[in-house]
Parts: C-alpha cells; structure tokens; sequence
C-alpha cells in the first residue's frame, strides 16, 4: 500500500502511486483531500470517533509520518517508532508530546 489522498469530511481514502498528484480534491464532495503517509490505515467509515482523532491529528501537523521516540532507560540511545493515538484523549497528549515535529511539518506546508 502507498501514500494515501484522504477526504476527512466524506472519510474515505486512495491509495496514491508513485505517478499521481498529491492536491487532489475529493470525488464526492470537491474539498481538498489530505495526503497521508502510507502508515494510515483508515477507520471504517461508520466509526465517528475515530475519524474525529485523525482529523484533530491532521490539524496539528501528523500525517502519520514515523516518529521516533527514545526508548526509556536504553543507556545506549536507542530509538522506536512512536504509536500513533487511537482516542481523541490520547491524541491530545500525543500532539503535545511531539509539538515540535507537528508545528515544523506545519510550517513546511505553508511554504509550498
């Protein structure tokens, strides 16, 4: 599975090749889609509170891009791939955790 054009208002997904443009806009209902790493993996469409995580996620910069995170008490540095929220509650603290890296994919947005 590759990159993914997203539409957070009709919660569906494409699967992106390597080929096709990312500014896409949704077939259903004409607002922009979001791309989204291939590491998304869409809620059932039923599933409100779910979508409602994703988007809150995709307002603060993650597009569920790797993130990597220290791994406690390794005196050796060691890193692992942050797991990405599941709950709006967890979202939340997920987001305040990884500011920085959301606010500079932010910025990096802005300037395309």
């Amino acid at each position: 599975m590759g990159h993914k054009n997203v539409c957070l208002n009709c919660k569906i997904a494409f699967n992106m090749i390597a080929t096709e443009v990312r500014d896409a806009t949704c077939p259903h209902c004409g607002k922009v889609m979001t791309y989204m790493s291939y590491n998304f993996r869409p809620p059932r469409k039923s599933d409100n509170t779910k979508w409602e995580t994703v988007r809150y996620l995709v307002a603060h910069g993650f597009i569920y891009n790797h993130i990597y995170e220290p791994i406690p008490d390794n005196p050796n540095g060691a890193t692992r791939t942050a797991i990405y929220p599941e709950t709006l509650r967890e979202a939340k603290e997920f987001v305040e955790k990884h500011k920085k890296i959301g606010e500079r994919y932010l910025e990096y947005q802005r300037q395309l």
